[in-house]
């Protein structure tokens, strides 16, 4: 017998339900629940239908007549012939016979006309004639009057000949202003010359008096140690391969579920949606559009433009640039390269400046050879060297036993193993999608189960 139930009572941990109790799940039922969310979200799902889309299919509507290519604008449009446009020829100018009379408008409206002269407005009894002529002679033409000057007469030498020696070109500041030797003045500052005495240097020193000089010893050669090998062998273990040994345990155990997958013995039909629902449709080769051949038409082009027949070609002679003429004019005379400088300008000897003090002997390199015995050497004391300390604290590790490698983590952990939920694998249960009802339930068919109660 063929019972329907509803996902929401197939499943036992709570996490899967129908669209209708999106978040109403079932009542807890005390157990703990063994899966995560990784192990909801990444597993197979088995083939079921999918849900009935309410949106109107994308199908064309398909005729078995062929489509016409008629538009509204092959319809309604017209087709008319088409002929050559007129081309519109320009008139020749033609000059008007007889002369222009240069008559304007504003000559033939506007005529001359005779105007008396205005009258001042000044009234004519205030205005009294007198029979005295006025003399019109100012203070100033009174008081300043005119004094006649007689020419200058000019001075004329008679019989000026040229000089004809050279002009010395001495002026009268040269001649009378001669240059004077000037004494220069006696200096009071002492002359920068060492003084020279005639008796020997007293070069004695306290160091010079005081310092006794000893016998040096020869030089002790320290002899080299011979090298002696080692009979031990090198056991190339340093300070932490020494203390920190490595320490055996046996292999941790994972706590980890398995993540075996689950598997069909159903093999893959391969359908898709697009595999299913695609229909192939028959498409029309489409139609090359054939282009009109070209036709040319009767009769010849006419080349000529309205420049070509109105323009008149006038003769125009080229413009003469006025320029003055920039050339140079060549002297033979020749060039005399001498300057107040080149006169004038006394060039001074003078040699190297000697620094330093003359009489200073020169640096002597000793004639004895060197003992080789510093005061470092002289006075280092050679120490012993002791160990330093170690403060690092002692090991705690008591060597014997195998490592437990027990934790507290480990220790307090309790493996708890459930059941898989059934809907996670329908198919292995004996559940088949039946339907999907319009209030939102999943319904799933298997036999010899109680109806659902949902």
């Amino acid at each position: 017998m063929v019972i329907k139930r509803c996902i929401c009572d197939i499943c036992n941990c709570g996490r899967h339900r129908c669209p209708l109790h999106p978040k109403a799940g079932q009542k807890p039922t005390g157990e703990f629940c063994k899966f995560t969310e990784y192990v909801d979200k990444y597993k197979p799902y088995p083939a079921m239908p999918p849900a009935k889309s309410m949106k109107p299919s994308k199908e064309a509507m398909k005729s078995d007549e062929a489509m016409a290519g008629d538009t509204t604008f092959r319809m309604d449009y017209i087709k008319h012939p088409l002929s050559v446009r007129p081309t519109q020829r320009q008139q020749l100018y033609a000059r008007p016979e007889g002369n222009m009379d240069m008559i304007t408008s504003y000559h033939r409206d506007y005529t001359e006309k005779q105007g008396a002269r205005a009258q001042p407005m000044m009234r004519v009894e205030g205005m009294k004639k007198l029979d005295i002529p006025f003399e019109a002679e100012p203070t100033y033409i009174a008081d300043y009057k005119k004094w006649p000057i007689e020419a200058r007469e000019q001075r004329k030498v008679d019989g000026y000949a040229p000089p004809s020696t050279p002009m010395i070109g001495l002026t009268t500041n040269r001649v009378d202003y001669t240059q004077k030797n000037i004494d220069l003045q006696r200096s009071f500052k002492p002359d920068n010359v060492a003084q020279l005495s005639t008796e020997a240097f007293a070069d004695g020193t306290t160091h010079k008096h005081d310092y006794i000089r000893h016998q040096l010893a020869s030089r002790e050669m320290k002899e080299k140690p011979t090298y002696k090998a080692n009979k031990q062998p090198f056991d190339a273990l340093t300070t932490f391969r020494r203390d920190y040994t490595g320490l055996w345990a046996p292999k941790t155990d994972s706590y980890k579920p398995t993540n075996a997958a689950l598997q069909s013995d159903i093999p893959l039909d391969g359908i898709t949606e697009a595999k299913d629902k695609y229909v192939r449709w028959d498409v029309r080769p489409h139609q090359a559009r054939t282009q009109q051949q070209y036709v040319r038409p009767a009769g010849d082009q006419d080349f000529r433009t309205t420049h070509h027949i109105n323009y008149i070609e006038h003769p125009v002679v080229p413009q003469t640039p006025v320029k003055r003429d920039t050339s140079m004019k060549k002297i033979d005379a020749p060039f005399e390269g001498r300057t107040n400088y080149s006169q004038d300008y006394i060039r001074w000897e003078g040699g190297h400046k000697i620094r330093g003090d003359p009489s200073r002997k020169s640096y002597e390199h000793p004639k004895e050879p060197f003992g080789g015995m510093a005061t470092y050497r002289a006075h280092y004391v050679q120490q012993p060297l002791a160990p330093q300390k170690s403060y690092k604290p002692e090991s705690m590790y008591q060597e014997g036993g195998a490592f437990d490698g027990n934790t507290l983590y480990r220790l307090d952990f309790t493996e708890k193993k459930g059941d898989a939920c059934p809907v996670l694998n329908l198919p292995s249960h004996g559940y088949s999608f039946l339907e999907a009802t319009p209030v939102g339930h999943q319904v799933y068919s298997k036999s010899n189960l109680v109806d659902c109660d949902c």
